[in-house]
């Protein structure tokens, strides 16, 4: 898998519509404008923070198609907005086991071909799960190493105080 790797700062957000996810993964459709110019209809996987002034580090599949957009990290607040593994990867399972229980209720008899549809399932879920993880990996390896300052979100909590006796 070959991503494109570029470096961005919102110089304005606009049209920010979120999605729930009953038909579709939850998901983020916004639009934003930047020194390079406009981007519209830009879908990122989740509610991701969306903020004038952010920079993000993003991952494209096609170099400078935002349409490709395949996740992000937020270099304010170190926010990873990605495809996540653990609802492809319980599917994946989900549909293996049940593939596994057609095989040996049929007895490898013709009536085994009722297990083709979920190994192909199980297959289509283990792949977005790999698929998933890498894109998360490579964020991970490029993530920005930044002073820890009032932006991040745990920037508020006091550290412990040692006790004397």
């Amino acid at each position: 898998m070959k991503f494109h790797r570029i470096t961005v700062t919102f110089d304005r957000v606009f049209d920010m519509l979120r999605t729930q996810g009953y038909q579709a993964p939850a998901h983020t459709l916004f639009g934003f404008e930047t020194s390079t110019g406009n981007y519209h209809s830009i879908k990122i996987p989740g509610h991701p923070r969306l903020e004038t002034g952010d920079t993000v580090t993003a991952l494209l599949s096609e170099q400078g198609n935002w349409q490709t957009l395949r996740g992000w990290i937020n270099h304010e607040t170190r926010e990873i907005a990605a495809p996540g593994i653990t609802g492809s990867g319980i599917a994946s399972a989900a549909m293996f086991i049940a593939a596994a229980f057609c095989l040996y209720w049929t007895r490898f008899t013709p009536h085994s071909l009722l297990a083709a549809p979920f190994l192909i399932g199980g297959f289509y879920w283990l792949r977005y799960a790999i698929t998933a993880a890498a894109i998360r990996k490579e964020l991970r390896k490029h993530s920005p190493v930044l002073p820890f300052t009032q932006k991040h979100p745990a920037a508020h909590i006091n550290p412990p105080q040692s006790h004397r006796c």
